[in-house]
């Protein structure tokens, strides 16, 4: 109940500080409707008057977001929520003048922690570059937690012009990024361990640009993993190949639209012991109809066979089906049976924790069952998505913790999933947005959670935008909770966190910003062994040089 008050209390502050912002705002309402003022180039029309206007060109589109985001990083698993970029002073057409653009963005904080990214992209009106470097360090705040990390990325697209009816223009990408970092494991009890990593990341597409009609996409992604653990003054090393190769095909025919897809994954594991390579095949099919204006139903099936790393083969063939019905533009409701097989890769596994051992036997998830819905409600101030699913599974990974040896284990399990996200818009510059997951797992023939997923997960941000230039936001994350074992006997206990920040562009293609996170210093742990930070500040800069 004293958490469920917490929850409730940082909601409601959330909640008065947008209200409190509304004041402000209904002063300034008048001056924020008046068009801003342009500095364009002079063409002038000679008449009665003289007119000055910019250029215009047909099928322009310019693109806010001018930045992909860095990669998370995994060796200081800090959840930070990103603050936005600056935007530029220039006009629109006036950026066009000027495709590059270059970006550096900076922080440090609480454990010796440093970040420096740099960003450099080029857009012009047919293609485009973008490339990013950056280097990530901390002491830890723990003993044998420090580690540090290198990032770099280039990636390019263009688009393809075809004198073929059918595939018209295409949208091509081609992008390599490169990982390392070095990280202590320090929830290792018995020995002092210390890990290296390399990641290296081919990955590509290429697909129609016109959405209706006939629609072809094809990507691929080729993840390179080489893992080194020092133990003891000796060293094991592991590495793996994991391709992927997406495709998909959609087309009219008459009143039907036609739905394929086509897809392969699999990781070439090089362990120090024989292993097999887990592989998976999935094939759908399906065609939908509009029944009438609002109403929709889609009709098909799936076949998916794969392996596992000790070269036992699953197969799954089933239906699917799905009726969706668009009450208005927005409230849509959505009912659905979608069987599955899913191959969670190498790479899948080591970015969901960074501290797993180094050779995770890795098996197909096959789902026969998996039924459920979805309402979808956007209106006035409130935009809501919520699903809710049941399924049956075998071979569901579930994530267990001995003495800070973090490994995988399969069960067959049954799950519900509820989950709410939506956005609150509390006012005209406070926004809240939330996500909740109810989500009971069992082991078939069992009664516990299963190990390490909670039951329950909460996480809010409010935002506020004051009329000078700051933003402030506030967030709260609870979780249950979590199972260490699969037998529920020792678990870890449930947790709630607040964090606040703020940030400024006062200074001019500059974005100042202030962190804090786990405000009342909480104490829990990522895994059994492996605490979590207190009280972290962050301070950052972000500076648009181009």
């Amino acid at each position: 109940m004293r958490v469920v008050r917490r929850i409730l209390l940082m909601l409601c502050l959330a909640l008065w500080l947008a209200s409190a912002g509304r004041a402000q705002e209904q002063d300034t309402v008048a001056r924020q409707k008046e068009l801003p003022k342009l500095e364009i180039p002079e063409i002038t029309i000679i008449g009665r008057k003289a007119i000055t206007l910019p250029f215009a060109r047909k099928g322009e589109i310019y693109d806010v977001n001018i930045y992909d985001a860095p990669p998370p990083d995994t060796s200081l698993l800090l959840d930070r929520p990103g603050a936005p970029l600056p935007v530029g002073s220039l006009p629109r057409y006036e950026q066009r003048e000027q495709p590059w653009r270059a970006s550096v963005l900076g922080s440090f904080g609480s454990f010796s922690t440093g970040n420096l990214h740099g960003y450099i992209d080029y857009k012009a009106q047919q293609w485009g570059i973008s490339s990013s470097i950056g280097y990530s360090t901390t002491e830890g705040h723990t003993v044998n937690a420090s580690g540090s990390a290198v990032r770099a990325g280039l990636a390019a697209y263009s688009l393809i012009h075809t004198d073929n009816d059918i595939l018209r223009s295409l949208r091509g990408s081609l992008g390599l990024r490169f990982d390392h970092d070095s990280y202590g494991m320090f929830g290792v009890q018995t020995a002092h361990v210390e890990r290296e990593r390399d990641h290296v990341v081919l990955y590509g597409s290429l697909g129609s640009l016109r959405r209706q009609g006939t629609v072809l996409d094809v990507s691929f992604e080729a993840d390179i993993w080489t893992v080194t653990d020092a133990r003891a003054g000796v060293d094991s090393e592991v590495s793996v190949v994991s391709p992927k190769l997406t495709t998909s095909f959609a087309a009219d025919i008459g009143d039907i639209r036609l739905l394929t897809g086509l897809s392969y994954s699999s990781s070439s594991l090089d362990y120090r012991t024989s292993t097999e390579s887990p592989t998976l095949i999935d094939l759908s099919v399906a065609a939908r109809w509009q029944l009438q204006d609002q109403l929709f139903l889609q009709l098909g099936g799936m076949y998916a066979g794969g392996s596992d790393y000790q070269g036992n083969s699953r197969t799954l063939l089933a239906p699917r089906a799905m009726v969706k019905y668009e009450i208005d533009p927005g409230r849509t409701l959505a009912v659905w049976f979608q069987p599955e097989m899913q191959l969670s890769t190498y790479d899948d596994h080591t970015q969901r924790s960074p501290y797993v051992v180094m050779e995770i036997g890795i098996r197909p998830e096959r789902k026969p069952i998996s039924i459920g819905g979805t309402v979808w409600y956007n209106r006035g101030i409130l935009a809501l998505e919520l699903t809710g699913s049941y399924s049956e599974s075998s071979n569901k990974e579930v994530t267990l913790a001995d003495s800070g040896n973090i490994h995988v284990e399969y069960v067959d399990a049954r799950q519900v999933h509820i989950q709410a996200t939506g956005s609150v818009n509390v006012s005209e510059r406070g926004r809240l947005n939330f996500t909740g997951v109810i989500q009971p797992a069992r082991e078939k023939g069992g009664n516990s959670q299963l190990a390490m997923l909670p039951l329950v997960v909460v996480r809010g941000r409010g935002e506020i935008d004051f009329d000078i230039p700051l933003k402030v936001w506030s967030t709260a994350e609870y979780q249950s909770k979590r199972n260490i074992d699969r037998t529920g006997n020792t678990s870890l206990g449930d947790f709630i966190t607040l964090g606040a920040g703020a940030s400024s562009n006062t200074v001019p293609r500059t974005l100042l910003s202030l962190e804090v996170s786990n405000i009342f210093n909480t104490a829990y742990e990522w895994w059994n062994g492996y605490v979590a930070p207190g009280r972290r500040i962050l301070l950052g800069a972000n500076i648009r040089l181009q």
